[in-house]
């Protein structure tokens, strides 16, 4: 071995010894030979075809993902792989080599040299149990609650004890929650899947206030005396940052290819299963990679209460900002003919009562105007909301309280906030806005 410097190398440096595991330049230049042997193979044309490039392979240091189109073009690669990991000194450890494949694969034995590779239906990878087809992530959770049982049982001995509760309460949201949400930003969320991690955690929490189901304790009472980060919201809030960190990016990875689907093969019986990015269209819209850019208005605008519900809050809209204060948002809330034809139209009893609720929230609303207010003073001082930039944000924000008008002043301000509504044509604009640049009807 030699080293040069510039345009100068030193004299051969006999190897006596190798690098040893945990030395800081072994993954350095395993890394380095592993990346000289991907650069002798040929695969370009091969893999998994997605929007007309290819994914061959996904690399994580020493632990390779190799993806084909059939068995015969995977045994062709691996074994390629082998014999030039073995020009450079490296071996494929074929004993955690695994093969994986769907429905329309054809089984037969895939063989590296001499020795046959294992089929398995799922494996463990970077610590995510992978499995392809339907229901692929009820194995990994049921795993995750496990291993979150494992390390709640480490720490009984802490969530037993006489300890204060705010102490276990930052044991639990340090040491287990972690545990149980390891990787959730990649999951595709039903339903079903979030309820069996709240009954979890709520298990959880029993084990830690000492008591049972059979003491018929409310769960919203358990929570308040716990006061641990609900794991629904937990896992929501992860794949938020996840999702907004990847449509930030600008080199083009494999991470953004997110609205794939094969081009071939004919579709599967029965309901369509659910896509990781349907939760962002129900809350953002077809734009939500769009919208998830802006870091500000990404993280400004999602709300989650404690059932773990993504609530879209417009503060835009409420402090008087059009979308790229374009300033043609004017109407005061949206009313279109067809939620008035749901109503059975403008003079039936249904939407008088509509009416009604509005004066009544209005109502019920200025009782509290001096603790929103005061919310909303501090969002201005330590948040980044563009909206609440302005000097006069605030006291705006004040007036459409109307906290000088008399209950028949505000019945009149109603019918005339609902009959302007109803004939907006700032909305007709906005809903054509919304249509060419979001594809939003």
């Amino acid at each position: 071995m030699t080293v040069q410097v510039q345009d100068h190398k030193t004299r051969p440096i006999q190897l006596q010894r190798g690098v040893r595991q945990g030395d800081v330049i072994s993954p350095k230049l395993f890394t380095n030979a592993l990346e000289d042997v991907f650069k002798t193979l040929d695969w370009k044309g091969h893999g998994i075809c997605i929007n007309g490039e290819y994914m061959s392979h996904l690399r994580f240091a020493d632990d390779i993902v190799i993806m084909a189109e059939s068995l015969q073009e995977l045994s062709w690669m691996l074994s390629g792989l082998n014999a030039a990991s073995r020009r450079v000194g490296l071996g494929m450890n074929l004993d955690k080599t695994k093969v994986m494949y769907n429905a329309h694969i054809k089984p037969e034995p895939v063989a590296v040299g001499e020795a046959t590779i294992e089929v398995v239906k799922e494996y463990v990878y970077l610590g995510q149990t992978i499995r392809l087809g339907r229901c692929n992530f009820d194995k990994e959770a049921a795993r995750r609650i496990q291993l979150g049982w494992a390390a709640f049982g480490k720490l009984r001995h802490i969530f037993s004890s006489a300890i204060p509760q705010s102490l276990k309460t930052k044991v639990f949201n340090q040491c287990v929650l972690p545990v149980m949400t390891y990787g959730a930003e990649t999951w595709t969320l039903t339903v079903g899947l979030v309820h069996r991690f709240k009954v979890a955690q709520r298990a959880m929490e029993r084990a830690m206030l000492g008591v049972s189901l059979m003491d018929r304790i409310r769960n919203e009472v358990i929570r308040q005396r716990t006061k641990v980060t609900d794991i629904a919201v937990k896992i929501c809030k992860l794949k938020w940052q996840w999702a907004g960190h990847i449509c930030r990016r600008t080199d083009n990875r494999w991470v953004r290819r997110l609205e794939w689907r094969p081009r071939t093969g004919k579709r599967s019986v029965g309901r369509p299963p659910a896509r990781w990015t349907d939760d962002l269209r129900r809350v953002a819209g077809s734009g939500w990679m769009r919208k998830a850019e802006d870091r500000v208005l990404h993280n400004g605008n999602i709300l989650l209460d404690s059932a773990g519900h993504i609530i879209h809050i417009d503060f835009g809209f409420i402090f008087s900002i059009s979308p790229k204060n374009l300033g043609f948002e004017s109407s005061p809330f949206k009313l279109t003919p067809e939620f008035v034809e749901v109503m059975d139209g403008e003079n039936s009893d249904m939407f008088q009562y509509f009416k009604i609720l509005i004066l009544r929230g209005l109502i019920a609303a200025r009782k509290h105007c001096d603790q929103i207010i005061h919310i909303v003073e501090m969002m201005r001082m330590c948040g980044q909301l563009a909206c609440l930039r302005s000097s006069s944000a605030v006291s705006s924000f004040r007036a459409r309280f109307h906290l000088g008008r008399t209950e028949p002043q505000l019945q009149a301000l109603v019918d005339r906030l609902v009959r302007d509504a109803l004939h907006s044509l700032s909305t007709r604009l906005y809903d054509n806005y919304q249509y060419y640049t979001n594809g939003i009807l």
